[in-house]
C-alpha cells in the first residue's frame, strides 16, 4: 500500500492513455512477466525506486492477478 506505479510492462505514467491499457496488456500477458517499478516511502522517509515482477494467471476469482484493475 503507498507504492506510486509509474511503468507497467512497456506502459508508464506519462500518458493516461496508456494507462487505461493496462487490463488488455494483462489478458495478452497470462504466464508471461510483466515488469512494474515504482516509488515507495521508506521507513526512514526517503524514495526508493522498486522493481516488481507479475505474472497474469488463471484461477477461480476475478482478473488475472488475483484482483480486477479499473485504471
Amino acid at each position: 500500500m503507498g507504492d506510486a506505479v509509474y511503468s507497467f510492462g512497456e506502459l508508464n505514467w506519462e500518458t493516461h492513455r496508456e494507462m487505461q491499457e493496462i487490463p488488455p496488456l494483462v489478458k495478452r500477458s497470462v504466464e508471461k512477466e510483466i515488469r512494474l517499478k515504482l516509488k515507495r516511502k521508506q521507513l526512514d522517509g526517503s524514495i526508493a525506486d522498486v522493481e516488481a515482477l507479475l505474472v497474469p494467471k488463471q484461477w477461480g476469482g476475478r482478473g488475472l492477478l488475483g484482483c480486477l484493475l479499473k485504471p
